[in-house]
């Protein structure tokens, strides 16, 4: 008679001692994941880059053009993420503006996945085109600044 509240009340008990890690938090970087960048057209090759403690990665150097970003091996991923970008306006810090992907969940056996934008589209960043006389926005080197948060335990579609 009391053998079912007493089973969801241990049940409860055991959910709330387990350890926090193994329940991620929604906005903790993800660091040491491998971030590319494919540029548009192909052609330059970027060698992809791993991902700081900040779950942060820069592209510098870069020509004016369109990129694609994409997660090199999404079988390291632990949790499902958000990719969020900012491109540089040639003053050589991020720009203000933040592209933020849809989830990318963890796949086993997988590789590249490409970030997502809200319409399903390939996440893609333009950086601009220097200005004439070397003024303003777009002068000096293109950067692409890139990080990766988790967004925790979502549900499957």
């Amino acid at each position: 008679m009391f053998a079912g509240p007493v089973l969801l009340a241990s049940c409860a008990s055991l959910l709330l001692a387990m350890p926090a890690a193994a329940q991620p938090t929604s906005g903790t970087p993800v660091s040491g994941t491998s971030v590319g960048l494919d540029p548009e057209p192909e052609g330059l090759r970027i060698e992809p880059r791993q991902t700081d403690a900040r779950g942060s990665v820069a592209f510098t150097g870069l020509a004016p053009g369109r990129y694609t970003v994409y997660l090199a091996d999404v079988s390291t991923l632990k949790a499902p993420v958000r990719v969020s970008v900012r491109v540089s306006d040639g003053s050589g810090r991020p720009g203000t503006t933040r592209r933020v992907s849809e989830p990318i969940r963890p796949a086993t056996g997988a590789d590249k996945a490409y970030a997502l934008d809200q319409t399903g589209r390939r996440l893609v960043v333009e950086t601009p085109n220097p200005r004439p006389n070397g003024q303003g926005s777009g002068a000096g080197q293109q950067s692409i600044w890139v990080d990766l948060l988790s967004v925790g335990v979502l549900v499957p579609k």
